[in-house]
């Protein structure tokens, strides 16, 4: 909490000083989310704190510092009671072009060109050319598990990177430990954007020590075209397994390869009347199990100036596990100031195998505000279940119908 509070002060007081003095963007958000179920075991509040800080020229001409803080307090039934209550995202302090050819970070740092890597060190690039560069990182990783500072993890790592104004190439080597080495993992990564193309890919290899070879723990194509602003196909193709901690992780999990590919079209059928398609193909190999999903919809927008509505269809088969799922929204806009929806939706799931199907009747109502760097937003959803199959039921599960009501209330500032 002493942190929060601390980040919170620093944001305000930075928020508040001249604005001839640094270059600032940011923002302070909080959230309560609050669930009432019928089974009381189930019943759970949730609260957030989040801020983000932006700040260049900071105390020096081609500085910047980014601070990301979260805070997190439940009550009542958590769904995962490993999330941290308290977490910094990030908090680096960078200079650019320091004696002319180098940039340096220091603080947690989030290294782009290594995808998800992070480290709570420094930082160094070197500008070898225009656009080719070395850059070089080490220090200390966040707790695996808390995300909190922690002393007993070290990394290290090394990357080559391009960068132009369309496009950017990295690959790069890292090496983390705990007393002994934890992993050890090649990474290399791309994005280009053209016209009418968008490209991102990035093939992350980790090091087996078990086995003494190396296997690829994530392999990831996406891409997005849009020859018109009428029209916008989007794909991705990702073929990942889990990786592994080995002075960490004192248990074993399955490292099986997975894979995904989906498929999303929007097509603007007039100015504001919106065609879209949506598909999802899954396969893990350990069970040679497939998951898909596929849905449509249509969005109208700008109806009379203020009225929207969208509505879809979706067909899920997660596993062992089929699902039908129909939505409706709709609702009005007085820009800029204020926005209200409804939305009613009905799912029916059947576990492959069993009888015990489950309807499920959702609907709820959300309003929006927005004034100058104000914002807010609640949301209210009620939602009635019933099994066709009491005997079947889950045994906490003491009636064959129950429900739930479920309130989200949102408040913002940004500067």
């Amino acid at each position: 909490m002493r942190l929060t509070v601390f980040a919170a002060f620093l944001a305000v007081v930075m928020a508040a000083a001249p604005a001839s003095a640094v270059k600032m963007r940011g923002g302070l958000a909080g959230s309560f989310y609050n669930h009432d179920d019928d089974i009381s075991a189930h019943d759970r509040n949730v609260s957030r704190f989040k801020i983000r800080l932006d700040v260049e020229d900071f105390m020096a001409y081609d500085s910047e510092f980014h601070l990301r803080v979260y805070s997190r307090s439940t009550s009542g039934s958590d769904y995962n009671d490993k999330i941290p209550s308290q977490r910094i995202d990030r908090a680096e302090f960078s200079m650019s072009r320091v004696g002319g050819f180098m940039d340096l970070s220091l603080g947690r740092i989030n290294v782009t060109d290594m995808f998800s890597t992070r480290v709570d060190g420094a930082n160094a690039e070197f500008r070898l050319g225009s656009s080719f560069g070395l850059g070089a990182f080490a220090g200390m990783t966040p707790d695996p598990f808390s995300d909190q500072f922690s002393g007993s993890y070290s990394t290290f790592g090394a990357y080559l990177f391009n960068r132009t104004d369309y496009s950017r190439f990295s690959l790069g080597y890292v090496s983390t430990a705990k007393g002994g080495p934890d992993s050890s993992y090649l990474n290399g990564m791309y994005f280009s954007s053209s016209k009418y193309w968008n490209w991102i890919a990035n093939l992350r290899m980790d090091e087996n020590k078990d086995e003494g070879k190396w296997e690829i723990t994530e392999a990831l194509v996406n891409g997005i075209y849009r020859p018109s602003r009428k029209f916008k196909v989007s794909f991705s193709l990702d073929e990942y397994r889990a990786i592994r901690l080995y002075d960490t992780m004192d248990y074993d999990v399955n490292y099986e390869k997975q894979r995904s590919f989906r498929v999303n079209a929007n097509l603007f059928i007039l100015s504001h009347s919106l065609l879209y398609v949506r598909a999802d193909a899954r396969h893990r190999d350990i069970d040679s199990a497939t998951a898909s999903l596929s849905s449509v919809g249509f969005n109208q927008s700008e109806l009379f100036n203020i009225l929207f509505f969208d509505t879809s269809f979706s067909s899920i088969n997660y596993f062992n596990t089929e699902s039908t799922r129909f939505n409706f929204r709709t609702g009005a806009e007085f820009k800029p100031y204020w926005r209200a929806e409804f939305e009613l939706m009905s799912i029916t799931t059947l576990q492959v195998g069993q009888s015990n199907e489950m309807s499920q009747f959702v609907y709820g109502f959300t309003v929006d505000f927005n004034y100058e760097q104000f914002y807010a937003s609640a949301m209210m959803q009620m939602s009635n279940e019933s099994f066709l199959d009491v005997d079947a039921v889950y045994l906490n599960k003491a009636s064959d119908t129950f429900a739930a009501t479920t309130y989200h209330l949102t408040v913002g500032y940004y500067f």
